[in-house]
This record gives C-alpha cells, structure tokens and sequence, in this order.
C-alpha cells in the first residue's frame, strides 16, 4: 500500500485532524493521528479511524501505537481505539518511549464506514 495522508479542515478552513497510513499485506497501521483540542469531541477521531479501516484490504490487521495507561493525555485516544474495535497487545518500546500497540481487523464484509471526512456541524 502507499503511504496515505488525510487531512479533515473546519467551517473556518483551520486543520481539525489529521492521520497518516501505511503498511503492507504484513500489517497496516495508523501511522499518526491528532485532532486538534478545539475540534475534540465532534467525532471526526472517529471518522479518521472509520476511513482508515475502510482504506485497508478486507480482513486486514491493522495497529496503532499510542500512549501507555499511565498517561492521562492519552486516555481520549485509547478510548477513541477501543470504542473502534482494537484490543492492546502489548507495550512496546518505540525510540525508548513506551507504547501501547492496538490491533484491530479490518471488516470482511467491508460494513458501513463514512465516506466523508467532515462530520456535521465543523
């Protein structure tokens, strides 16, 4: 696969959210993703994993390395992975920061993932 970017913008055209994708038949991953703090809670985390899982091949495995259980910042993005069908794997050690790596497959009978970007009211 090529690596992919998506960009999702506001009403005002600021930059709301943003993910990186890549991977091989070996495993697909979200490589990065941030919302920014004024556009947090108006679902478009979820909308970025939704066209993430919707861009890999059916019956995927797909990862993504976020933060550790410890680490409060990172609560909202475990929740976002968890409410989007990943389990943890394991902790990971990525250029000596620790990581908590989800998995995830992708759907086989590709379900229902938005085709937009940009959820209402932005």
């Amino acid at each position: 696969m090529e690596k992919r970017a998506y960009c999702v913008r506001s009403s005002a055209n600021r930059l709301a959210g943003a993910m990186l994708l890549g991977g091989s038949d070996a495993g697909y991953w979200i490589r990065w993703l941030a919302v920014s703090s004024a556009s947090r809670g108006r679902g478009i985390g979820t909308a970025l994993v939704k066209s993430a899982l919707k861009a890999f091949p059916p019956r995927s495995s797909v990862y993504v390395d976020t933060f550790v259980d410890d680490t409060l910042d990172g609560r909202a993005a475990r929740r976002l992975y968890e409410r989007s069908g990943f389990t943890p794997l394991s902790v990971v050690f990525d250029g000596g920061v620790e990581r908590l790596r989800y998995c995830r497959e992708t759907p086989s009978d590709r379900e229902e993932v938005c085709d937009s970007l940009s959820p209402s009211g932005l």
